[in-house]
C-alpha cells in the first residue's frame, strides 16, 4: 500500500498546467517543519520541502482555495520521479 500524509505550510501560492489532452494539473509546494534536539542537546530545526501536484476536479478546488502560507493536510501517493537535467 502506497499512502502518505503531509501536513505544513504552502511555500507559494499554486500554480494550474493543462496537459495537451486537457486535463488540469495544480503543483504546489509544502514546508514539513520539524523539531528535534540533537546530540549536545541543543534545539534544532529543519524543513523538508514536498512538491504536490493534484489532478482533475481536487486541483481546480485547490487553485481557488489555497495561497502561500496557509495550513494544509495533503494525503495521497507517494510517487518518486528522477531529475533531469
Amino acid at each position: 500500500m502506497n499512502h502518505i500524509s503531509i501536513t505544513g505550510n504552502l511555500g507559494k501560492d499554486p500554480v494550474t498546467r493543462y496537459t495537451p489532452s486537457g486535463k488540469k494539473c495544480c503543483s504546489f509546494s509544502v514546508a514539513c517543519n520539524r523539531t528535534y534536539t540533537d546530540s549536545s542537546g541543543e534545539k534544532q530545526e529543519a524543513v523538508t520541502w514536498v512538491n504536490v501536484e493534484v489532478w482533475n476536479g481536487m486541483g481546480e478546488a485547490c487553485q481557488k482555495y489555497l495561497s502561500k502560507g496557509r495550513h494544509v493536510l495533503v494525503e495521497g501517493r507517494l510517487d518518486i520521479r528522477p531529475y533531469v537535467d
